[in-house]
């Protein structure tokens, strides 16, 4: 006939995929809008955390967040536009002089040759020509080293603006976090705080499941495995 063997243990029933609230800043507790034990639904408000001090950070984080993209930007674009803008203007203006004086020079050359022009003027010529030759070599690097730098920026903004977004992110999802709301439908099996309560990085807040589904976590001695089928 059926034999029986019985074994006398300890365990658990848990909820196969329970949701839990955790804090991830210290605060205060301001609103709890659910008791132990209630049937919830899938977005109600189960409580509340003071977010004042996270929502001041966060406007303070995307504003640096608007101002690193700016930087990003005038980076991108070689400088500040008035700066390269400035830089590209003189430079032309040199340019031009300096070509100017070059047809001038062999205007003077020529006319010398002819004894229609004097010494004088060419050698006024020659002088004004390499003051204009060095203010398009001091230009052009002026232009150079502005967009040399503006590289430079590039990249040093570019980490600054990822971890702006970073910052932002992780602000977001502490204030998400400090309204809790259930995410399906459920039963509210565990609710450790209170109306006014400080809670710290980490404590449980509130803890959400579906009762339907629930296991059973038991605890064998390992010699007693042998009756277990």
């Amino acid at each position: 006939e059926t034999l029986s063997s019985a074994v006398s243990t300890n365990g658990k029933v848990e909820p196969v995929m329970p949701r839990s609230f955790r804090a991830s800043f210290p605060t205060f507790v301001v609103r709890v809008n659910a008791v132990e034990g209630q049937q919830v639904k899938r977005g109600q408000s189960i409580f509340s955390l003071d977010d004042s001090e996270v929502q001041a950070e966060l406007a303070q984080a995307r504003a640096d967040l608007a101002a690193q993209q700016e930087a990003l930007n005038v980076a991108k674009a070689g400088g500040h536009a008035s700066q390269v803008a400035k830089a590209a203007a003189d430079l032309e203006k040199a340019q031009a002089s300096r070509d100017q004086l070059r047809r001038e020079n062999e205007s003077l050359t020529k006319l010398m040759a002819q004894k229609a022009a004097t010494r004088e003027e060419l050698d006024q010529n020659r002088m004004q020509l390499i003051q204009a030759e060095a203010d398009v070599q001091s230009l052009g690097k002026i232009k150079q080293t502005l967009e040399q730098q503006a590289q430079i920026d590039q990249g040093r903004v570019a980490l600054l603006l990822e971890h702006a977004r970073v910052t932002v992110r992780d602000l977001e999802e502490r204030l998400e976090s400090a309204h809790g709301a259930t995410p399906f439908d459920g039963t509210l099996y565990s609710l450790p705080i209170r109306l006014g309560d400080f809670v710290r990085p980490g404590d449980l807040l509130a803890e959400v499941a579906d009762l339907h589904q629930v296991r059973i976590r038991a605890f064998i001695d390992e010699p007693e495995l042998g009756q277990v089928d």
